[in-house]
Formats: C-alpha cells, sequence, structure tokens
C-alpha cells in the first residue's frame, strides 16, 4: 500500500549533505518550507525497505566542485524568505 511520508531535510551550509532513510523506490513529490522546515515530501511503498538516500543542498551563487558530478540529480528550489535553495539527490554509482 503506498503512502506519502515527509521527511525533514537540514541545510547548514552550501554543500549540506543528509542522508535520508527512506523507502526503497520512493517517489519525491515536492520540496519546501513547511513553517521554518526545509521538508521533502514523497509516495512510498508503505512496507518497502528502507534504504539511505543521499540529498545535497546548495544556495544561489556559490559554487562547488559536487555541482560537476554526474550523479546529482536536480530535484527542485525552494524559498525561504530571500534565500533560494537548490535541492539535489546524490545518485548511486
Amino acid at each position: 500500500m503506498k503512502i506519502i511520508y515527509k521527511y525533514p531535510i537540514e541545510h547548514v551550509s552550501n554543500g549540506s549533505r543528509n542522508i535520508i532513510p527512506m523507502q526503497k523506490g520512493a517517489q519525491i513529490l515536492d520540496i519546501e518550507y513547511q513553517g521554518t522546515q526545509l521538508t521533502i515530501w514523497a509516495l512510498v511503498e508503505k512496507d518497502a525497505p528502507l534504504e539511505d538516500n543521499e540529498f545535497v543542498i546548495f544556495s544561489t551563487g556559490h559554487t562547488d566542485p559536487l555541482l560537476d558530478n554526474p550523479n546529482l540529480v536536480y530535484l527542485a528550489s525552494a524559498q525561504h524568505h530571500t534565500h533560494f535553495l537548490h535541492v539535489f539527490k546524490l545518485e548511486k554509482s
């Protein structure tokens, strides 16, 4: 049975990495701020086994060598006040 779960994600600095256990095959639906908390919503198979997913967050106008990684997949951008954050998933190679 499928269900929508939400997962908090932290942005500490440019290039912040988050390892979030999610059900295998999770489909990312949206990434937005809920109040002051950056949050990922995903459609998941409720009883699927968990797997670690690595998410990386970048701020507009900052450089990082990881941005050149071909396994980095863009997911969404979210605005918090005057700042935009861009969330990527680092796919396993």
